[in-house]
């Protein structure tokens, strides 16, 4: 509490702009987990951090239109992937939170409401999200994604800035996963194939034995 009431004062009093970016990874099956705690802090930092912190700060968030409230996420927050069980909960929160922050605000401000911008990345490269993956008790090391797969940092960057300043409900799903999305309730078993393809195409898992 006194972390943010530091920073309120520091801002003077308000904001017009709140990224809320708390979050770590995961790289193994459900089933490999073996430290339960692990899960518990997952679900606390990528849930609960951004929701409480927003909590605290909400009413020093100026009510204009010209403001945003911006959740950095993830496509596994929109879509199901393998390897991230306990990620996907996180996100999927997340995604359900933003959407009915958003028309929490819209009902109480009205055109004066804050922008909500749901920021769903995909795996971004040049970043350390790979060797910052908890590794639950596994095994194995986490299952990571290959950089050359992967979206670059400073485009990708470059262009959230841009959707932020629209004030875009949801951006950054590749443009295959935005087409194959209205699919998922049609055809689920197909689409859990090509997304398994697609991972078993630009992901890895390191051989070493973390035990040994």
């Amino acid at each position: 509490d006194r972390a943010v009431r530091d920073v309120i004062q520091d801002f003077g009093g308000g904001f017009d702009v709140v990224v809320l970016n708390a979050g770590r990874s995961q790289g193994c099956y459900f089933e490999e987990i073996l430290d339960a705690e692990q899960i518990d802090y997952l679900l606390k930092l990528n849930v609960s951090g951004n929701i409480i912190l927003l909590q605290k700060i909400l009413r020093h968030v100026y009510k204009s239109r010209h403001s945003r409230i911006v959740f950095v996420s993830s496509t596994a927050g929109i879509i199901p992937v393998a390897y991230r069980t306990i990620y996907c909960a996180s996100k999927f929160a997340i995604t359900g939170f933003s959407g009915s922050l958003r028309m929490e605000l819209k009902d109480t401000y009205g055109e004066d409401a804050p922008k909500v911008c749901l920021l769903a990345l995909p795996e971004v490269g040049g970043t350390n999200l790979n060797q910052a993956r908890l590794q639950f008790g596994a095994n194995q090391p986490p299952v990571q994604f290959k950089e050359e797969a992967s979206a670059g940092l400073k485009s990708t960057c470059e262009q959230a800035m841009s959707a932020i300043r629209r004030g875009d409900r949801e951006w950054g799903l590749p443009t295959k996963v935005s087409l194959l999305r209205p699919f998922y309730s049609l055809l689920p078993n197909t689409m859990d194939n090509l997304v398994m393809k697609h991972l078993r195409k630009t992901h890895f898992r390191p051989t070493s034995d973390v035990n040994k």
